[in-house]
């Protein structure tokens, strides 16, 4: 079969200056919008410092309608108290001379009772009159925030919203004009440092384990076969049960003969049965 050749496509060269023209479109929709940005903030806190003045006047009226009120209510009721008073002491001084009856006192009882009721409505009169005053500050500081937030409102429309349309695409700069990304430079060493092996240090062997038996065969050279003979009790019926195990030592210098009573010590693999080594012969075969 005849081999496709593969179509290769080359790229267009990117011309720097289209690149200057897209970025100085993209700094003047930026500048735009800065500026719509900083007006709006300008016009907000415009209004913001209003609302706050206006507030805080209304607030002074209020304090000082309230002040007013409460002057003219303390005068109406310093009057009244010091007239009861008076009456109280023309009664008593008149029922102490003889001129009123127990009866006529009994009666100023009752005018005391009527103008004390009498300061009680005067004092209603004045709470509803300073709850009206601040609720109709109310409604004015509430009036003027909603038309703040209007004016915000219609200073933010102003502001471009964002194109819904597909993003354009960003052409890509040649490698001249991306920006260089720089690594650091590392000092290079100027002498070069030694190598320093340290020594290994020396583990002290464990105890190895030894073992006593009998050799029952010398046949091989530099090895020796040992029975050792175990004892144990049964850990169910509790039986002594003897079995015997032969082990292949090594055996240097031929020494050991057969009926020999010989110590072995655990070493190292030195062949594929040899894990023992000969260390003492305790007795000698007779």
């Amino acid at each position: 079969m005849a081999e496709r050749k593969k179509k290769t496509t080359e790229k267009a060269p990117v011309d720097a200056t289209e690149v200057e023209e897209v970025v100085a479109v993209d700094g003047a929709v930026a500048e735009d919008v800065t500026e719509v940005v900083t007006e709006v903030s300008e016009a907000e806190e415009a209004v913001e410092a209003t609302v706050v003045a206006d507030a805080e006047e209304i607030a002074a009226e209020v304090v000082a309608v309230e002040e007013v009120i409460e002057e003219a209510a303390a005068e109406t009721i310093a009057a009244d108290l010091d007239a009861g008073a008076e009456a109280e002491k023309a009664v008593v001084e008149a029922v102490a001379e003889g001129e009123i009856t127990p009866e006529g006192a009994e009666a100023i009882d009752v005018i005391e009772e009527v103008v004390a009721e009498a300061v009680a409505e005067e004092v209603v009169e004045a709470a509803v009159v300073e709850e009206t005053v601040e609720e109709a500050a109310a409604e004015v500081i509430a009036e003027e925030v909603v038309e703040a937030a209007a004016v915000v409102e219609a200073a933010e429309e102003k502001v471009p919203a964002p194109q819904s349309g597909p993003k354009q695409k960003q052409k890509r700069l040649p490698r001249a004009l991306r920006p260089q990304k720089t690594r650091p430079t590392r000092e290079k060493a100027t002498e070069r440092k030694p190598i320093v092996r340290l020594e290994k240090p020396e583990h002290e062997r464990g105890r190895s384990q030894e073992r006593q038996g009998t050799v029952v065969s010398s046949a091989m050279d530099k090895t020796i076969v040992v029975k050792v003979e175990v004892t144990k009790s049964h850990r169910k019926y509790k039986k002594v049960v003897r079995r015997s195990v032969k082990f292949h030592a090594h055996d240097e210098g031929n020494t050991a003969n057969v009926g020999d009573v010989v110590r072995i010590v655990e070493t190292r693999p030195l062949s594929a049965t040899k894990r023992w080594r000969l260390t003492e012969i305790v007795e000698v075969a007779k």
